[in-house]
């Protein structure tokens, strides 16, 4: 159906926006569709900036698969070096890779004009939670992609038991040392969940504020 595979193109690699009203495909991608009639992640084949995953902190993971808001003046081109010294999030520079798009823009309370970034597409989410993924567990792109694929098909077909096991398993992988570490907040294990349910589609809040 010629409207089945037009949704599936725009939700893979559409998305792209500089106004946060036209959107535009990812023009290495589809081309790349079109060679090869394959819906693939030519995003992760063509080898993105993978270094981007080690400049991100475990705690920061949730809020990269939700919607970011930042004053657009921040915007600015980004010194890779003072980001390596830097724990926040390298907002700017996941916008300026890609990895990051316009949703919107706005007026905030102080008259500032505001960004709202989301990632585009599901090339990009599941190229961005892979290596995120891959960064955390010290393992291949390549095995991460294949570990979410799975852990995201059992949770989608509710297969909790078969998920359980093997989320342990991956976890259980984790090298000591990192795991001595991890042990010190539940982020680490809070950023693998978020990430797992966010690319599966569903609407997600970890540890939400609330009066209660």
């Amino acid at each position: 159906d010629v409207q089945d595979a037009m949704n599936r193109l725009q939700k893979k690699y559409n998305g792209y926006s500089w106004n946060g009203k036209i959107k535009v495909y990812n023009p290495y991608s589809i081309c790349s569709f079109f060679e090869s009639s394959e819906y693939e992640n030519f995003w992760i084949q063509k080898g993105k900036t993978k270094f981007l995953a080690r400049l991100i902190n475990m705690e920061h993971v949730k809020n990269i698969v939700d919607e970011i808001t930042i004053k657009k003046r921040l915007v600015v081109p980004v010194d890779v070096d003072d980001i390596q010294k830097s724990s926040d999030l390298p907002v700017s520079l996941l916008f300026q890779t890609g990895y990051l798009t316009i949703k919107q823009q706005k007026t905030d309370d102080d008259g500032e004009q505001c960004l709202v970034l989301e990632i585009p597409n599901a090339e990009v989410k599941e190229s961005l939670m892979s290596e995120l993924w891959a960064s955390l567990n010290e393992t291949s792109i390549e095995i991460a992609c294949k570990r979410i694929g799975l852990l995201a098909k059992l949770l989608k077909d509710d297969n909790i038991i078969a998920f359980l096991k093997e989320f342990n398993n991956d976890l259980a992988s984790i090298p000591y040392f990192e795991s001595q570490h991890a042990g010190k907040y539940e982020g680490y294990y809070h950023s693998h969940i978020h990430m797992l349910v966010r690319y599966i589609g569903l609407p997600f809040r970890s540890e939400d504020a609330t009066s209660e």
